[in-house]
């Protein structure tokens, strides 16, 4: 959320109203206080008063926030890896919107092609179509098509066609295989779409099986913990086992299957 976009303008005087509905009355508190009418302690109320102002630091700085401000105008660089880690750039050099939009939608059909036009405006779901179509419209001709059934996919590579599908493979929460495609069908029945992602937007680790999501998996202690969603993966335990053994090594003293519950 930045702080002259129409989002903070929103946020903003919500936010204080909100706030100056919930100061606490005490005996000669305000007249506007819901509190007159909720019939709390003053405590409470403060209390209350404290939490709302907590969660909604939380939902600004979860949209980015001074941070993502920063970020934007050039001041402040992210760092790679996993650490939250920022940097003064030394010089910014600014392209052109449009040229650098550009460079985006290449690299998107370059590393998560094939994908449907679909797919890609789910990716840049902040772009607005307008911006959006010229552009397509001047890459997609230039890009490899492939048609399966009614659908079209693209991408900046030459697909490939031979290879061996891994038997298991453990994809991490929030990986770029579930988060980079509209059309989720190429890697879980839809059935099960809820079992990988929550209505909050949480994408839970997950087990590919022969390229297909079948399972979610967690780290509990020095236990991996698998939970199938509709079937016991008995003929795939195997597999798994052989996998966490190959990423988490010794740190692992075991797998266990949450089936094995019952």
């Amino acid at each position: 959320m930045l702080f002259n976009s129409l989002e903070f303008a929103l946020f903003l005087p919500i936010v204080f109203l909100l706030y100056w509905f919930l100061t606490p009355s005490g005996t000669n508190g305000p007249r506007y206080s819901l509190f007159r009418y909720w019939h709390v302690s003053e405590q409470t109320a403060l209390r209350i008063q404290n939490a709302f102002v907590l969660i909604a630091s939380y939902v600004f700085y979860g949209w980015g926030g001074l941070i993502r401000e920063m970020v934007t105008r050039g001041q402040i660089v992210c760092g790679t890896g996993t650490q939250k880690e920022y940097f003064i750039p030394k010089s910014v050099v600014w392209v052109d919107r449009d040229q650098a939009r550009r460079v985006f939608l290449r690299r998107y059909f370059a590393h998560y092609g094939p994908a449907t036009v679909s797919d890609c405006r789910y990716f840049f779901g902040n772009w607005k179509k307008k911006d959006m179509d010229p552009l397509l419209k001047e890459l997609l001709p230039t890009l490899n098509c492939m048609e399966i059934g009614s659908k079209r996919y693209y991408s900046a590579r030459e697909p490939v066609t031979e290879g061996d599908m891994p038997p298991c493979v453990l994809v991490p929460g929030f990986d770029q295989l579930v988060l980079g495609y509209r059309d989720r069908d190429r890697m879980i029945d839809a059935r099960f779409l809820r079992e990988l992602t929550n209505m909050a937007g949480i994408v839970f680790p997950s087990v590919l099986i022969r390229g297909r999501i079948q399972a979610r998996w967690k780290l509990a202690g020095k236990q991996v913990i698998v939970t199938s969603f509709d079937r016991r993966l008995k003929k795939d335990e195997a597999a798994i086992r052989r996998k966490v053994k190959e990423v988490f090594g010794k740190q692992i003293k075991g797998v266990f299957f949450s089936e094995d519950e019952a």
